[in-house]
Formats: C-alpha cells, structure tokens, sequence
C-alpha cells in the first residue's frame, strides 16, 4: 500500500509522535493519552498516511490534514509563541515561515501543528 504525505514508513508516525510529546509536555502531562489522541487523528484523517486527501488547500492538508485557519492561529496567538519557540529550537520548524501548502509533505510539521 502506498504512503503519503512525506512519510516513508508506518513507524516514523510513532516517532514523530513520541519525539514532539516528549518536547511539548508539560510536567503532570498524561504523555501516553496526548500520544493516542494524535496517533488517533491521523489515523482517522488519513488512514496514518495512506488515505490521500483530494480536497482543495483551503481545506485541511498533511498527515493530519491542518486547516489554513489553524495555522494561522498559531502564528499571530500571543500564547502559542512558547510552543513556537520549542519548535524552532527542537525541530528547526520556524512556523512564521511555514506555510499551509507545506504540510502537505512535512508530517513533523503537520504533527507539531496538531
């Protein structure tokens, strides 16, 4: 079965998924339900990878199928911008340069964003 989305294998979902919790929790965080409530969107919005999404970009799009809206929210939110700076410093994603078209074949990015 194909795969999409820039992913190339099944398990680098997990790892992505395990690697952007870990940056991102916070200290009394339920780390294994945040892992399974990502883990369970990308499972029903793209088959995790393999279900390819034909709908227009003003649609959601990526692995997670992001909306433009939301990543516009965490651009200009003034409390997203803790979140922004993990990104920067643990993944190099700078979201003030990503745009909604790129996640289409970024899952770190489109993981981060969710």
């Amino acid at each position: 079965m194909a795969i999409f989305y820039g992913v190339t294998r099944k398990s680098q979902i997990f790892e992505m998924v395990a690697d952007v919790v870990e940056a991102f929790k916070s200290p009394m965080e339920n780390t294994r339900a945040t892992m399974e409530l990502l883990l369970a969107t990308a499972a029903q919005e793209t088959h995790t990878g393999e279900l390819r999404d034909g709908t227009p970009y003003r649609h959601g799009t990526g692995l997670m199928q992001f909306d433009p809206v939301g990543l516009e929210d965490i651009k200009t939110r003034p409390s997203a911008q803790r979140w922004i700076k993990i990104a920067r410093e643990r993944f190099g994603v700078d979201f003030s340069k990503v745009e909604h078209r790129e996640l289409e074949t970024a899952p770190l990015t489109s993981i981060i964003a969710a």
